[in-house]
């Protein structure tokens, strides 16, 4: 599902990352570069080698319109992996929030995609393992 080659660096970061994902200590990494070369598929990577893990994501932007493009590239990117992934921001309606908490408390949610609202104290992850 990822229409282009990856790039020597994408490539080697995903690697590291993976190696990073696999070993005893919890991984800190920051990715850096500048807009468009690639850290989106990076994270998408990750983001898919921890919830075939059965673990749960929670992905980090910084404002409404990056949360929705991010949200609609890792549901196109991750279609026919069986993983569930949900937006969360503040043009979500309060029922839409509630399924949302539900979901991620039970372990059904995946990956979760949002601005701040995803560092709320009301939101609790069952088997939460990453923020990108």
């Amino acid at each position: 599902n990822f229409p282009h080659e990856h790039t020597p660096d994408q490539t080697k970061a995903i690697k590291e990352v993976m190696r990073d994902m696999s070993g005893d200590e919890p991984m800190e990494r920051v990715l850096t570069g500048d807009v468009g070369f690639g850290k989106t598929e990076v994270a998408i990577a990750a983001a898919l080698r921890a919830a075939a893990n059965n673990r749960q994501v929670a992905v980090l932007a910084p404002t409404t319109i990056l949360a929705d493009q991010h949200f609609e590239v890792f549901c196109d990117r991750l279609s026919g992996f069986g993983v569930e992934t949900a937006r969360l921001t503040r043009l979500e309606s309060p029922e839409r929030i509630k399924e949302i908490s539900k979901k991620l408390e039970n372990g059904a949610l995946d990956i979760v995609i949002g601005t701040h609202k995803i560092l709320g104290k009301n939101l609790v992850f069952k088997n939460f393992i990453l923020i990108l």
